[in-house]
């Protein structure tokens, strides 16, 4: 079946290709990556790109068990060439190769030569050769040949159209969205980092990848950029001969029309949605290998650890960090690699400097800011946005002037906006907010994370999969961690800011965690506890004081949490374990000497009413690992934690 998306390269675009110096590297690589894609019985394939191009022997091998249009059956040599005296150059390497075979034997072998070139004569050439009898075939392929080849290949087809500047909106080669989302950090996002305590998951997904032609894979990690990051580490860092392969037919998809469009297509893919909104549409892809995001804590095929703080900072040491930021840099990355991304952002350039000066003095984009991130496809944070900025097309007007600079303050892939680095404008935005800003922000809050997630009413063995089956959340998960991620923000950083007469940003933010874990703590249900796990770990940064004591409440003997939260201990395999957000979220305090005791209680508490389950992430193995002398997961001097350890040993013996 020909394969077609819109703005992909076309003939024209290979002919134009051939005249840059770039192609006579680059030629054998899209030769290769249409043979693997074209055939699916091929045995051996030796063809080397890059600078491999001038090393002496034939320019590629191949050995298929089958013939296509553009590979031939058996045995195969093949000679490439970008030079416009296409004829000349094609008699050249004949006769070369015909003089020396290099021990293939040519009457059991077939010649190609191939030119990404316009040749209308290719095949009156390859004819006089066949007539001489010396190669048992004779074959040239052009631009032509290589087009329609594209069009049975959309792999190769979308990574080609990328490589030379005319990309698709709705897919993208994977490679090619490692290379723009790792573009802005100084090289410091590497797959070395992202696969730090990973080794184990990343030959389970190799084994997958190989095992498994088609099906589904869900991965288990913080966010949908976890999963990409580790995804694309795991196949750049595998051996050439295994993961550039997986690598080539890796496709990032935005749009669900596009899933069902390459799900008609014949060659075997690696299908990764981008957003959560398209679950429904890829669990109906079977013709090819799908790898989705599941929740932290939900049942999945791999799942991802944290990276240790410490093997960041060796990594981050030995990549040059200074001593002074590289602690802070491995914490980020232990708790996820888009916040770590988000600490490396560049200094806002002049053209950034202006924006953020438009930042601040606009409402819309101020408040639009305050959301961190929404799906404007979604009805329910469409309806959000609205009550934020008002109901007309005005306020993207403004947001793509923002989105659109070389520095921009947000980013939009389909129809998720997010605020790119919301550390880098914070102060911007700070210094201007004013009352009508925060009460938008506190409508926001209370309607999108204080809504119970419909989720629950699904059976927990099934929950994992619960947009197929029936209720979902109106809102999506972009538009709730980026509300929270707001809060994180104002109660880390909002000491020195105030909206008006009111409280610091800090004390607001306060204010406001303290009126949704209150609501949370009236629920007798437990509903709304089990509602926030997502972004618990949020809104104890956002307010230390205020989640510690909520969360006393919820576990106490008759709390709302108590009686849901270790799930896994259930018979059946739950979809996820609110314990696990929760120690996320003690984990995140516990750095803070100032919050270590009280953290340590928890963790105790915790420890005593664990029965046990089936997910290796419990609250004595937390409690072992804040303390670990080799690597303690807290600032807090030797002496502080001696004499917490000496206090919670006294209360829980």
């Amino acid at each position: 079946m020909n394969y077609r998306l819109p703005y992909l390269a076309g003939l024209q675009d290979i002919i134009e290709w051939a005249d840059r110096v770039v192609s006579r590297s680059d030629l054998p690589n899209l030769a290769r990556q249409l043979i693997w894609q074209t055939n699916d019985r091929i045995i051996k394939l030796d063809m080397g790109g890059d600078e491999e191009v001038n090393f002496g022997g034939y320019d590629g091998r191949v050995l298929a068990g089958r013939g296509t249009p553009f590979v031939p059956e058996g045995a195969s040599v093949w000679e490439f060439s970008t030079s416009t005296d296409i004829r000349g150059r094609a008699q050249e390497n004949y006769k070369k190769r015909t003089g020396n075979t290099l021990g293939v034997v040519p009457s059991e072998t077939t010649f190609v030569f191939v030119t990404p070139r316009r040749w209308t004569d290719a095949e009156k050439w390859a004819a006089e050769k066949r007539i001489e009898g010396v190669w048992k075939d004779v074959v040239a392929f052009d631009a032509a040949d290589i087009y329609g080849a594209l069009e049975n290949a959309p792999a190769a087809h979308i990574k080609f159209s990328e490589a030379i500047g005319k990309p698709a909106n709705s897919v993208g080669g994977l490679e090619e969205w490692w290379n723009r989302y790792r573009a802005s950090t100084g090289g410091l996002l590497t797959p070395e980092l992202v696969l730090a305590g990973r080794a184990d998951e990343a030959a389970a997904l190799l084994r997958t990848l190989r095992d498994r032609e088609t099906g589904h894979t869900w991965i288990s990690a913080t966010s949908i950029d976890d999963v990409l990051a580790f995804v694309a580490s795991t196949l750049l860092a595998a051996d050439p001969d295994i993961g550039s392969d997986f690598l080539d037919r890796s496709l990032v998809v935005y749009e669900p029309g596009t899933l069902r469009f390459l799900d008609a297509a014949s060659n075997l893919l690696i299908l990764l949605p981008f957003e959560q909104s398209l679950v429904r549409e890829a669990d109906l892809v079977t013709s090819h290998h799908v790898i989705l995001h599941a929740p932290l804590g939900a049942i999945a095929q791999v799942s991802l650890p944290k990276i240790p703080v410490a093997s960041a900072e060796a990594i981050l040491s030995g990549l040059g960090v200074t001593s002074e930021s590289v602690h802070d840099l491995a914490l980020a990355a232990y708790r996820s690699i888009p916040l770590f991304r988000s600490r490396l952002a560049q200094s806002p350039t002049a053209d950034g400097q202006a924006l953020a000066a438009n930042l601040a003095s606009s409402a819309i984009a101020r408040r639009s800011w305050l959301l961190g991130a929404w799906n404007s496809s979604r009805t329910g944070d469409a309806e959000v946005f609205s009550l934020m900025v008002g109901e007309s097309d005005a306020p993207y007007v403004v947001l793509r002037q923002l989105s659109e600079a070389a520095d921009p303050i947000f980013t939009v892939v389909g129809s998720t906006w997010k605020v790119i680095s919301p550390d880098t404008h914070f102060g911007a935005v700070a210094g201007n907010l004013t009352s009508d800003d925060l009460a938008a922000l506190e409508a926001a809050v209370q309607t999108v994370l204080g809504a119970v997630d419909p989720t629950l009413q699904v059976d927990a063995a099934e929950r994992w999969r619960a947009d197929l089956l029936g209720p979902a959340r109106v809102h999506s998960s972009d538009i709730r961690t980026g509300i929270a991620t707001t809060l994180a923000a104002f109660g880390g950083l909002g000491d020195g800011h105030r909206a008006g007469s009111g409280p610091t940003l800090r004390g607001w933010a306060e204010l406001a965690v303290r009126a949704l874990l209150e609501r949370a703590n009236e629920d007798e249900t437990g509903q709304l506890w089990l509602s926030l796990t997502d972004v618990l770990p949020l809104l104890a940064e956002a307010a230390p004081y205020v989640f510690l004591d909520a969360l006393e409440c919820a576990i106490a003997d008759e709390g709302p949490l108590k009686p849901h939260l270790f799930s896994d201990a259930i018979d059946d395999w739950s979809a996820s374990s609110p314990h696990v957000h929760v120690l996320w979220a003690l984990e995140t305090l516990g750095w803070s000497a100032d919050h270590l005791a009280t953290v340590t209680e928890t963790l105790a508490r915790l420890a005593e009413l664990d029965p046990g389950g089936k997910l290796s992430n419990r609250p004595a193995n937390v409690l072992t690992n804040t303390f670990r002398p080799w690597t303690p997961q807290t600032s807090a001097t030797t002496e502080d934690q001696i004499e917490v350890i000496r206090a919670v040993v006294e209360k829980h013996p």
